[in-house]
């Protein structure tokens, strides 16, 4: 018996030019986030992004269709690789629906606008014996650090052994690349998330100049400020957007 595969509606913009060329490992990015965010203009202009066009992107398009239901789910692992689940858990051993924590995706603050956008929550920074004040943070695999107001990336940098500098040059923090990390977790609805030390020393970025690595943590200025690889790499995460929340659980990342 032969069954005739089902076609799915749905368009795909190939680009022609690319700003980023790629690194040999990826050469973009999916684009997992609200409508609001998607990035096609009129006319025949690429330097004219004067008009948005709005469209439903790839995985509202796969729920709307009965694809998916309305999560996906993330597990990075260090380095490169990892799982990315649609419609459920990624095969994580010790995460199951039980030990996730909830917290509600919010308004971006600094948009305009009464429509999602990013994936934005609250959370606070812990480290070492200081606890920082819950603001928000957009939650970004697209993001390699994690980016936090400039008083809490500067105690925290400060709180290497031995401290890091920041290098107004680079506009970045860097520290030796075989310094001692604080202890440092992300909270969240009420539960504190560890960072792994590995993630808190960049060793693929030396400067050539001081041989020094950059920090896994650094300022976020005005923000919007951003949970990255470095947090991600550390949790399972859930990207509910039915019930506008995400859910987190504590990942062993080795």
């Amino acid at each position: 018996m032969h069954v005739k595969p089902s076609l799915i509606a749905f368009q795909v913009a190939l680009g022609t030019e690319a700003y980023w060329q790629g690194d040999s490992t990826s050469s973009g990015l999916l684009g997992l986030a609200y409508e609001a965010l998607t990035s096609a203009f009129d006319g025949t202009n690429p330097a004219d992004d004067s008009q948005q066009d709005p469209y439903s992107p790839l995985f509202q398009t796969m729920v709307s269709q009965g694809l998916s239901n309305s999560s996906f789910s993330l597990a990075l692992e260090r380095g490169t690789g990892g799982y990315i689940a649609f419609g459920g858990l990624p095969p994580v051993t010790g995460v199951s629906s039980s030990n996730l924590v909830s917290t509600p995706i919010q308004y971006l603050s600094s948009f305009s606008s009464d429509e999602y956008t990013f994936y934005a929550i609250t959370a606070g920074l812990n480290y070492g014996s200081s606890k920082s004040a819950s603001t928000q943070y957009i939650v970004d695999s697209g993001t390699t650090l994690l980016y936090a107001p400039s008083a809490v990336a500067k105690a925290l940098n400060k709180a290497f052994k031995p401290s890091a500098k920041y290098e107004e040059d680079q506009g970045a923090y860097f520290v030796e690349c075989t310094a001692t990390p604080p202890a440092v977790s992300v909270s969240i609805a009420g539960t504190s998330f560890t960072i792994n030390p590995a993630d808190l020393i960049y060793q693929g970025v030396v400067d050539q100049n001081t041989g020094l690595c950059l920090t896994g943590v650094q300022d976020g200025g005005q923000g919007p400020y951003i949970l990255g690889d470095v947090f991600l790499q550390n949790v399972v995460a859930v990207f509910d957007v039915g019930n506008s929340e995400m859910r987190f659980a504590a990942h062993e990342n080795y």
